[in-house]
């Protein structure tokens, strides 16, 4: 009862300060949405009627962090397929979400989904080893794509991007979960310094913690959440 009360109480107060928000329209992004790319899941088994590989396909899902841009939404994919091991042929990728928003009057409720950019590094600022580097993908005989091998993008068994912001000069950092570490690119994802890794704090993902034990900082830190311009 006194749990309720306070709710009430916190409900009230809200109404009173102007705290309670309508919503004014609503756009879904189906859970089975992809953009062209190269074909990707080839390490993940069949679940919930989803049957992989996607073939010449990227998953839109899942995403991290919104950035406001002229009536659109730009957000980074996240978390790949699960863990690091099975998500090599997932790209590193910032995607632009165009909503046209269902009200009472208007709009068909759906979201246009566009890539943006693929975070690649073909100056080779990132000085450890990544999975474009191979010649197969980790634990197979299947032949890595082209178009990844070329321009060294990135994936998420390199990094781990949870956050972003986009500068003045038009260029992005990211914070990134594997380091973690901070990470710039051009406008284009052309990444243009090594990774800034966070002072006394190695996850225990960090490609440099060879065999010691990962420092996570106190209070402990496990990535960087959140990039404020």
């Amino acid at each position: 009862m006194k749990a309720f009360l306070v709710i009430l109480t916190a409900i009230i107060l809200m109404a009173a300060q102007g705290w309670i928000q309508e919503l004014a329209g609503i756009a879904v992004l189906p859970a089975r949405s992809f953009t062209d790319g190269p074909s990707s899941g080839q390490s993940i088994q069949p679940a919930i009627g989803i049957h992989p590989p996607f073939v010449n396909q990227q998953p839109v899902q899942g995403l991290s962090a919104l950035l406001y841009r002229e009536g659109r939404w730009l957000s980074i994919t996240d978390n790949g397929f699960g863990s690091q091991k099975n998500s090599s042929d997932y790209k590193l990728r910032v995607i632009e979400l165009e909503p046209d928003f269902r009200s009472q009057t208007r709009g068909t409720g759906q979201l246009s989904v566009t890539t943006l950019f693929t975070v690649c590094d073909p100056l080779r600022q990132i000085r450890f080893p990544v999975v474009a580097d191979r010649k197969f993908y980790p634990g197979s005989d299947i032949p890595f794509a082209t178009e990844i091998r070329q321009r060294r993008c990135l994936t998420e068994a390199d990094l781990d991007i949870e956050s972003f912001q986009r500068t003045a000069d038009g260029s992005y950092w990211f914070g990134d979960e594997f380091g973690p570490f901070l990470l710039h690119t051009d406008g284009h994802g052309i990444v243009l310094e090594p990774p800034v890794p966070i002072p006394r704090v190695m996850a225990p993902e960090n490609p440099f913690l060879a065999n010691e034990p990962p420092l996570m900082g106190s209070p402990p830190v496990r990535a960087v959440p959140a990039i404020v311009a």
